[in-house]
């Protein structure tokens, strides 16, 4: 089961690995134009500001995701230095999964302020693309936190009953 969730968990952060590398070589190329354009020939892409805004974004939540699958977002480790190496375990599953109900909440938020986005129909004025469509990676993201924190939990629980890390 641990390798089919792995493959699967890996597939998806290659999707992700594609889409910031992609999505960094388009905000340096735009960053990039818009310097030379400016500086050179006084004008430069109306809409580039607003999309390197919103790629930021999205590189930020991907990279977030990628985080989480990988054990190497933000925590406080404050009681794992002093706990017993058996406790370990089972008190790392009962902070990932309190992190994946807060971040299921933030999905839920999350598609909240996408619908309500999509009821105002509020477009990008530059882009001429409905905001709805550039914040859907906010729910998305938070899903994918909220799954890969449930898992990672589920393996530390594993973990910690079998008494060592297994692959």
């Amino acid at each position: 089961m641990r390798k089919v969730v792995d493959w699967i968990n890996n597939f998806f952060e290659g999707i992700e690995s594609f889409f910031i590398v992609l999505f960094i070589i388009v905000m340096l190329f735009l960053s990039f134009s818009q310097v030379i354009l400016r500086l050179v020939f006084h004008i430069g892409f109306v809409w580039a500001d607003d999309l390197l805004r919103h790629l930021v974004l999205w590189v930020g939540f991907i990279g977030a995701s990628i985080a989480t699958k990988k054990n190497k977002h933000i925590n406080i480790d404050i009681f794992s230095r002093t706990l017993p190496l058996r406790a370990k375990p089972f008190v790392e599953f009962i902070i990932l999964i309190f992190s994946a109900v807060i971040a299921f909440f933030l999905f839920l938020a999350g598609v909240n302020f996408t619908k309500m986005e999509k009821e105002f129909m509020e477009m990008s004025v530059t882009l001429k693309i409905p905001l709805w469509i550039l914040m859907l990676i906010i729910p998305i993201a938070f899903m994918a936190m909220s799954i890969r924190f449930f898992v990672n939990g589920i393996f530390k629980l594993w973990e910690g009953v079998r008494g060592g890390d297994e692959k």
